[in-house]
C-alpha cells in the first residue's frame, strides 16, 4: 500500500530524520536552524533547513493518487574570510545523509552541492535536492 502524506507531515518526515541524523554526528554542535522560526545565533556558523512545495501532478488516474514535489534547502553558513574547507567539510556530512535519503514514502531526485559565495558576513553554500511524495484522495 502506498504512503500518503499531507504536506505538512511531508515536511516534519523529512526535518525529523534530518534532526535524528544531524544530532549524532560529530558536527551537531553547529546549530540547526528551521525555515520561519525564531532564532537566536549562537556561535559564527549555522545550518538552516528549508523545503518548499513547487508542483504538483496526477499520479495515476482513476485512484485520486497525486504526486508532489518539493526542494529541500540545508543551507551551510560559515564565517567569512575562513576559507571553503569547513563548508565543505559540513557539506559533506549533509551530503551523506541526502545521497542515503531513506525516508519512507519519498523519492528523490538532482541531489547537488552549490557554493553561493560570501553573503553579509557568511560564507554560504547549499545542499540542494528534489523530493516527491504522494497523496491519496479518497
Amino acid at each position: 500500500m502506498a504512503t500518503s502524506r499531507t504536506p505538512r507531515e511531508a515536511r516534519e518526515a523529512i526535518y525529523q530524520s534530518f534532526f535524528t541524523y544531524w544530532s549524532g554526528t560529530p558536527q551537531s554542535e553547529v546549530s540547526l536552524v528551521w525555515d520561519n522560526i525564531d532564532f537566536k545565533m549562537q556561535g559564527t556558523e549555522f545550518i538552516h533547513v528549508s523545503s518548499a512545495h513547487v508542483s504538483g501532478t496526477i499520479g495515476a488516474l482513476g485512484n485520486e493518487k497525486y504526486r508532489r514535489t518539493m526542494i529541500l534547502t540545508i543551507n551551510i553558513w560559515t564565517p567569512e574570510g575562513s576559507g571553503q574547507k569547513r563548508s565543505d567539510e559540513l557539506a559533506e556530512v549533509i551530503l551523506a545523509w541526502v545521497e542515503t535519503f531513506n525516508v519512507a514514502g519519498f523519492r528523490i531526485r538532482d541531489p547537488g552541492f552549490n557554493e553561493i559565495g560570501v553573503f553579509s558576513g557568511y560564507y554560504q553554500s547549499s545542499v540542494i535536492a528534489t523530493l516527491e511524495y504522494d497523496a491519496l484522495r479518497t
